[in-house]
């Protein structure tokens, strides 16, 4: 038997015994591989990953899934897209390729009606895409040991909603985990996603990957950045930074006169001050605090508040 052939059926039963064992990261490049490390060695019951456009997340997040499916019995896996064409055009695809090389012995069966992945030890992924609300509460009620989240800041749904009163109670009895994956959206203020990175900073949950951690060549990503005219775009699709577009501002011209505008003032002696609330529960509740100062006939503000789901208890 020639030596390349032999190659070829050693690789081959190699990968057939990688998959026997769950064991599959050898599929993803460099920059996938840093951050499933990352996941695999997270304790928080949350994982947060911003990262740019073409770094292979939701290829990332499906090969996470199987693996979890392969490695346990009897698993509930959930991953969610923003709408059920996502699933279809995306996901669906993605998983596909991680499979093709599975044997028969442990090839799961799709279920087409129920967007499902059964597994011959019991183990199901399950696909959501959450169009509306109710599709997101159609998926009320049953266990999950692992969600995952795909495109998380272009979900309709209140994202918020969907973690908090859909998702994290499924994971409590089975002591589970969620993983929440997106690019920065365009118009990051009220977006939820913008909540969860801050959060997931401020307990070691989060990783941030750019274009340039992507191991695509130096050359390739020059040209597609002079090819991106808009900073605002480059520093959101590709830097996976939280920036406005300026075709979401209400005026654009504030991007360049908010430093002239925004100043510290000194509160005069003589003022009226005034709250301006607008209230709120999934959608924010807000609040300007400012006054009026008689002698330079100006309004000031000086802060203002946004809050969900408050009361006037919290």
């Amino acid at each position: 038997m020639p030596s390349e052939e032999c190659s070829i059926k050693s690789k081959k039963a190699a990968q057939a015994e990688l998959f026997r064992r769950g064991i599959l990261h050898w599929q993803l490049r460099p920059v996938q591989l840093g951050i499933y490390n990352f996941i695999k060695d997270s304790e928080n019951l949350k994982t947060v990953l911003n990262c740019s456009r073409r770094l292979g997340k939701t290829h990332l997040l499906s090969l996470v899934a199987i693996e979890s499916a392969l490695s346990k019995p009897n698993q509930k896996i959930k991953i969610v897209a923003p709408t059920t064409k996502n699933l279809r055009l995306i996901l669906h695809p993605i998983i596909q390729n991680i499979l093709k090389e599975c044997t028969k012995e442990v090839m799961p069966h799709f279920r087409t009606m129920d967007n499902l992945y059964r597994f011959k030890n019991g183990s199901e992924i399950i696909l959501h895409g959450v169009d509306n609300q109710s599709k997101c509460d159609s998926m009320r009620g049953t266990a999950c040991h692992l969600a995952l989240i795909d495109e998380a800041s272009s979900i309709g749904t209140p994202l918020e909603y969907l973690i908090t009163d859909i998702l994290q109670p499924m994971l409590l009895t089975t002591n589970g985990s969620m993983i929440i994956s997106s690019t920065p959206p365009s118009n990051p203020k009220g977006n939820y996603f913008l909540t969860l990175t801050e959060e997931a900073k401020a307990n070691g949950s989060y990783i941030h990957k750019t274009i340039y951690d992507s191991g695509y060549s130096p050359d390739l990503i020059a040209r597609f950045k002079r090819e991106t005219p808009l900073e605002d775009v480059w520093q959101r699709e590709y830097e996976a930074k939280f920036v406005f577009s300026k075709d979401e501002l209400v005026i654009p011209e504030w991007v360049e006169k908010e430093k002239d505008i925004v100043q510290r003032n000194k509160r005069p002696d003589c003022f009226l001050p005034f709250t301006s609330l607008d209230m709120g529960w999934v959608d924010s509740s807000a609040a300007l605090l400012g006054y009026y100062d008689f002698k330079k006939g100006l309004i000031i503000i000086e802060d203002e508040i946004e809050m969900k789901k408050h009361t006037t208890k919290m």
